[in-house]
Parts: structure tokens; C-alpha cells; sequence
């Protein structure tokens, strides 16, 4: 090529400019590694030092000075913003699902409102929310609390409702059902997933103590995961005593969380809010087996001071990993590396059925590759929309508590609060009904409907 035509010219002025551009917001360590394209010279435009060529040049440049960018940029937001300041938290915090909903067509995997939308997009900007702007300021809550031009507190808020619950309850349908799309068998609060893994007699005091509660999953020290797989593919992992089979049991715990800073006022970088998370999990299931021991086989370890293993804690090595597997979501749609690892597996084994069978790249044009890389792209945009989506509506829909005064927000959580809780002396009835049911009545009506009419 001539050196002094055109081609040579532009060729010359562009490369300029990128190496420029990477040079203004690179580190010092960035700049001294001989590996990166953009630390070549002219000469070798697009060659690696090592002779080899990128696949996509332009794909591996820009990823280059794209990386070096946002180095640049968390580095002046860490200087600038404190750790409590919401900006720096979804920064931080942001992961590679948190921005699938704005690729997502509206389909029956993406479909978001306009007020959903518009709510989910300012989250994951970490900028003011459009739809709370008319009310910053006003109260809610029993205290009177002001709400912020987040919208952050509303959502973190110890209010009347689902909350949370309901995103968490969505994310274990849909897992479930991914579940179910590749041949693992999977059950949702499985209360007695510890009985045949736990010998007499403290199986037999574990199980009569759950059942004395109308609900299993309240029950004082009971253990009852979000879901429970049987064949949950282990890989190279042996889980039963034979080790011949390359599937086993798994259990898995699924947490979501709000912006507060108990979640994200700390060292991001070095530990992510989703995997700090995880590890909490972990620790309070490693406790509550512990506690099972010492409630219900105290003559195998005594207080539990000592380092004795009881049949309870025992029995975790039974579970695929030796403990429960935590599924973690945050408020700007970011999860946990473990909840990636599953997603990817559940692909994997979806692909790998019937299922992936009827799936064609001729039919499926928005990704390339077979069955697998399509059904692991539907499935990471199902989570992420998934989460995002239930934030942004749990935000919007704890908009009726704001009012213009303390008394007034007060006022209206009383309205909402139910009073209806569960009490053991009302054998399972709730207590409005008790409430409208004149003493007597009760006996009357076992009289009546009783067997010969005889009251026992």
C-alpha cells in the first residue's frame, strides 16, 4: 500500500486517535502491557506482539478502550462519591444482566409497562426517578418518613404488602420451570427434604416438631428451602456413597434485597453486594443445622460447644456442594456468581433435551450458535427482566402510602396493615372470623353437622 495515499492516511489518523484516546484514561499498568492492541505501533496496527490477529479487530479494540474507560470512570466516582451515596452504588453494583431489559424485545420474556420502563431505566442509571419527582419529600410510613428523589427508602421500607416477596416468588416459578425444561425434577419449600438423610430417632423429633405448626416453613428451627432438586446434574462432584451416579440432590435459597446501605455501603470492588450475600446465606444455613443438633440430637453433641458433628449438620454432605446454593438478586439486577453458574447449567441441560431440539438458528436469528447459546440467552434475559421488572413495580406500587403529612402516611399503613395474623389458640381459623363468631355458635355447629348428631 502506498504510504502516502489516502487509505495510508486515514488508516494512520484513525489509529492515531484511538491510541490517543486510550492513552488520556488508561493506567499506568494498562499502558506498560505489550499484550493490548492499542500499545502497538502503527506498524503493527491490529497484530498482537505475539503475531496472532484478533478475530474481530475492531471488536477487541473496542473492548480495550472501552475497559480502560470505565477503569477511569470508577476510579474518579470512588474519589468523588462516598459509599452511602446512591450513584456509586449502581455503578458498582451493575452486572452483566442488569442492562438485558433494554435489549429485550416486548415479548412474553421482555414486556415492560411505560411506568415499569421508565422506572427500571433510572435505576440502572443511579439518576432521580421521574415518576417520584411530584412527591420527593412527602412522608410515608408509620415514623413519617421523607421519601428520597429515588425512590430508594419507599422500596427499603418496612411497609403493608408483599414487598419483595413477590419478585422472590416469581424468580422460584421461573427457575423451577427452567428447571423442569431440562428433566430435573424440582419442588418448591420441601419441608421433609431431610428424611432420608437422617437416621432415628431424631429424624422422628425433627419431623413431630414441624408438624405441630400449621406451617412448616414458620416453624421455630425449621429448615425449608425456596426449591429442591433430585437430580440436579453434579457434574464430576460423586454425592451418593457409591459415587456412580453424576446427578444429585441440590437445595437452593433465593434472596432478594432493596438499595440500603447494609446491602451496598461497602468495599464493592473488591467483594460484590450479590456475592456478600451468599456468603451470609451460606452461614446461616451452616447455623441453623448446627441448631438442629443441639435442639433435636443433644445426646450425640451435648451444648454444641464441642467439635462433635451431629446427624444433622452430617447430612449437608448428602446435598450436591455440601450446602445450600444461594441465588442472590439486587435492586439494580445483579446477582450472584453462583445464581450465573445455574443459570448456565439449566441451559445446558435444557439444550441438551427435547427441548433443544426444536430449536434452530434459522428460526432464532438474534443470536448465533445452536440450541444452547439461543436457550442461554432466553434464560439470562428471563432473569434479568424478571428482576428488574419486580423492582421497578415494587417501587411503584408502594406510591398509594405517600401522603402529605406524618399522620396522614401513618394513618393510611394502619388501613392497609392486616390484623389477621395467626394465633395457636384459634386451631388454624383466622382471627376476623373468630372475631364475628358469638360464643356458642362453634358448639352449635358440631352439633349439627356432627357424625348422629352427638357432640363428643
Amino acid at each position: 500500500m502506498n504510504s502516502s495515499g489516502n487509505i495510508a492516511n486515514g488508516l494512520q489518523h484513525a489509529w492515531s486517535h484511538l491510541t490517543s484516546s486510550f492513552q488520556d484514561v488508561a493506567t499506568p499498568q494498562q499502558l506498560q502491557d505489550e499484550k493490548l492492541l492499542l500499545n502497538q505501533d502503527i506498524s503493527g496496527a491490529g497484530i498482537y506482539s505475539d503475531g496472532s490477529i484478533a478475530k474481530s479487530v475492531t471488536k477487541a479494540l473496542t473492548m480495550e478502550l472501552e475497559k480502560a474507560r470505565s477503569i477511569k470512570l470508577g476510579a474518579t466516582i470512588a474519589e468523588n462519591m462516598e459509599r452511602d451515596e446512591y450513584e456509586r452504588w449502581a455503578f458498582e453494583a451493575c452486572g452483566k444482566l442488569s442492562g438485558v431489559f433494554l435489549l429485550s424485545p416486548p415479548d412474553q420474556f421482555g414486556y415492560m409497562e411505560d411506568p415499569v420502563y421508565q422506572v427500571a431505566l433510572s435505576t440502572y442509571l443511579g439518576q432521580p426517578c421521574p415518576l417520584m419527582a411530584p412527591v420527593v419529600g412527602r412522608y410515608f410510613g408509620n415514623n413519617g418518613q421523607q421519601l428520597d428523589e429515588y425512590g430508594a427508602n419507599l422500596a427499603a421500607a418496612n411497609l403493608p404488602g408483599r414487598g419483595h416477596r413477590a419478585t422472590h416468588n416469581l424468580l422460584q416459578s421461573v427457575l423451577c420451570a427452567m428447571m423442569k425444561l431440562g428433566g430435573i425434577f424440582a419442588v418448591k419449600e420441601a419441608a421433609n427434604f431431610l428424611l432420608d438423610k437422617i437416621g432415628e430417632p431424631y429424624i422422628t423429633r425433627y419431623v413431630n416438631h414441624i408438624s405441630s405448626f400449621p406451617n412448616a416453613r414458620r416453624a421455630q428451627w425449621s429448615i425449608v428451602p425456596d426449591i429442591h432438586a433430585h437430580n440436579f446434574p453434579a457434574g464430576r462432584q460423586t454425592i451418593n456413597d457409591s459415587g456412580a451416579s453424576s446427578t444429585g440432590e441440590a437445595i437452593f435459597e433465593i434472596k432478594t434485597y432493596t438499595a440500603c446501605p447494609s446491602r451496598y455501603a461497602h468495599n464493592n470492588t473488591t467483594n460484590c453486594p450479590p456475592d456478600r450475600r451468599a456468603k451470609e446465606v451460606t452461614h446461616e444455613y451452616r447455623r441453623k443445622f448446627k441448631k438442629l443438633d443441639e435442639k433435636f440430637a443433644n445426646d450425640v453433641v451435648g451444648d454444641g460447644n464441642s467439635d462433635i458433628v451431629g446427624p444433622f449438620e452430617a447430612s449437608q454432605s448428602r446435598l450436591y456442594r455440601g450446602q445450600v446454593i444461594p441465588l442472590c438478586a439486587g435492586w439494580f439486577g445483579e446477582i450472584n456468581e453462583d445464581f450465573d453458574k445455574i443459570i448456565f447449567t439449566l441451559a445446558r441441560e435444557a439444550a441438551s433435551g427435547e427441548n433443544g431440539m426444536s430449536v434452530s438458528p434459522l428460526i432464532n436469528s438474534d443470536r448465533k450458535g445452536g440450541a444452547f447459546p439461543i436457550m442461554l440467552q432466553q434464560f439470562r434475559r428471563a432473569i434479568g427482566v424478571c428482576i428488574v421488572r419486580g423492582q421497578a413495580k415494587l417501587k411503584l406500587s408502594r406510591l398509594h402510602y405517600v401522603r402529605e403529612t406524618v399522620a396522614e402516611a401513618a394513618d393510611i399503613c394502619k388501613q392497609n396493615h392486616s390484623e389477621n395474623r395467626w394465633n395457636p389458640n384459634q386451631n388454624g381459623s383466622s382471627s376476623w372470623f373468630s372475631e364475628n363468631c358469638p360464643m356458642g355458635y362453634g358448639t352449635f355447629e358440631q352439633f349439627r353437622n356432627g357424625h348422629d348428631f352427638c357432640v363428643p
